[in-house]
């Protein structure tokens, strides 16, 4: 029933599906967002942006629940996140990297580096349960990394 964007203008806005109406503006990130994404619940969600900060917040009163950075937080900026089951996120840094996040205690909990030779990862996406993830690079070759038992390319 809820849809989230974020924007340039640094903040993360919180729409009513069913009319388009504007629930909620949420602001904290110092540098344009470029990734949300609502978790399991449809309750939670989470937010990155240029500055390299995940967000987790509750879609429905707009209260900022965690700020992951620097050593907990994202390698780099983050083009994709994922639900990837209870409390966890997946996101993909623009270092070739896809980190998981557990949004419960609000730390890393792991990385993949999915990075093919010298090869530049040109597009990525996730399995509707967030395990798996199909990276495309320059080359014209997929290849398919499952991520919760870190192997790849499959």
């Amino acid at each position: 029933k809820l849809m989230a964007s974020g924007g340039g203008d640094n903040t993360v806005r919180v729409w009513e599906m069913e009319t388009g109406k504007e629930l909620t503006v949420l602001k904290g990130h110092e540098a344009p967002v470029t990734a949300v994404a609502f978790l399991e619940d449809n309750r939670t969600l989470a937010s990155v942006s240029e500055d390299k900060v995940l967000k987790i917040w509750d879609a429905r009163d707009g209260k900022l629940r965690a700020t992951l950075e620097k050593e907990k937080g994202p390698s780099s900026e983050v083009p994709c996140l994922q639900p990837a089951g209870k409390g966890r996120l997946r996101a993909w840094a623009a270092t070739d990297l896809i980190e998981t996040y557990d949004t419960e205690r609000g730390q890393q909990a792991g990385t993949v580096n999915v990075k093919a030779g010298a090869e530049k990862i040109t597009s990525l996406c996730f399995s509707g349960d967030g395990k798996k993830a199909a990276v495309g690079g320059q080359d014209g070759k997929v290849r398919i990394f499952d991520i919760d038992a870190a192997k790849g390319p499959g």
